[in-house]
């Protein structure tokens, strides 16, 4: 009876072994067969983390496996980035990443332990959106020209931004050497607290995501001075942008986008392009992303791959010109 039991399994165990001999082109055909799953490198709650759990939710549905989002915050997304950098070609472990992640950690970091060029495959750009120049209320400033005056007034006052080596670091950065002010650098884990730290005063301005800022600024809690783009938002169409206001030769904003580990195949990256395009075409999905504060895009992987290297050369050449560091 023994060989009888044992024929069924060695049968399973050489079609296993024909599968896994199988050219990752007609393997990939299949895909997905199992749980996907994203990994998202900021804390729960924020803008970030919200589109990636739509996107999760819509993909569970179209694509028929389980899209699952896990968190893994630290050293500004750096740790997830060098995980998913790491981890198998084989599309079951993706990186819902930002502008930071793939394009100004290169410059400002010199331990990073991936290459965002070398070690991921670009998928889709999914949206952006821009900063804002916040002050607390009780800041006796309404515009930026009168910021810049109250900041040489009193050198050495906070700015606060989501992290060294972010966006709103070096915007701000950026903005100080264009205004001639001297400001003290704060940086924070994500937008999140730099944005409770300005309500609560702790800090009296920082540069922070619109996302993130909208429904205090829209309370009052927070005091919105200048947009980061060139466009104004329609959320705040009372409010100028740098340029307008002659400190900014450059439009900011932050996107977010989905990526694979590099040598994923081809097919398995079309495929999540597809579904992922397909799902940002739908209203009820990219009414409920705007909502956020988010401009919706889409794109190809090829238009996402061109775009990640433009503003790698551009944020490098904005960590040289501003001197800004990692603390």
């Amino acid at each position: 009876m023994a060989p009888a039991r044992s024929l069924p399994r060695r049968r399973f165990s050489i079609l296993a072994l024909v599968l896994t001999l199988l050219p990752a082109s007609l393997r990939a055909q299949a895909y997905p067969t199992k749980p996907i799953k994203v990994i998202v490198p900021f804390a729960p709650g924020g803008g970030t983390d919200v589109v990636a759990r739509i996107l999760a939710e819509q993909l569970t549905s179209l694509l028929g496996q389980t899209v699952l989002v896990e968190n893994k915050a630290g050293a500004n997304g750096n740790l997830a980035g060098g995980f998913v950098a790491k981890s198998d070609p084989d599309g079951y472990t993706l990186l819902f990443t930002n502008t930071s992640i793939m394009t100004i950690a290169p410059s400002i970091y010199n331990n990073l332990t991936f290459d965002p060029a070398r070690d991921f495959q670009p998928i889709v750009r999914v949206a952006e959106v821009p900063n804002l120049l916040l002050v607390n209320p009780e800041v006796p400033v309404t515009s930026v020209k009168e910021f810049v005056a109250w900041a040489k007034a009193k050198p050495g006052m906070a700015l606060a931004s989501g992290g060294s080596g972010s966006v709103s670091h070096l915007t701000g950065e950026m903005f100080k050497l264009a205004a001639g002010i001297q400001m003290l650098h704060v940086p924070y884990k994500g937008n999140a607290p730099q944005i409770a730290d300005i309500v609560s005063g702790q800090v009296p301005a920082g540069i922070a995501d619109l996302s993130g800022a909208l429904p205090q600024v829209r309370s009052g809690k927070l005091r919105a001075l200048a947009i980061t783009t060139k466009k104004r938002s329609s959320f705040l169409s009372d409010v100028p942008s740098l340029e307008d206001s002659g400190f900014m030769t450059f439009e900011s904003s932050v996107w977010v986008g989905m990526v694979a580990p590099a040598k994923t195949p081809p097919p398995v990256i079309q495929t999540l392009a597809d579904a992922i395009n397909s799902i940002l075409r739908r209203k009820e999905i990219a009414d409920r992303i705007t909502e956020l504060g988010f401009v919706v895009l889409g794109g190809t992987p090829a238009e996402f791959s061109s775009r990640i290297s433009e503003e790698t050369q551009h944020w490098k050449r904005v960590v040289v010109t501003s001197g800004a560091t990692v603390e």
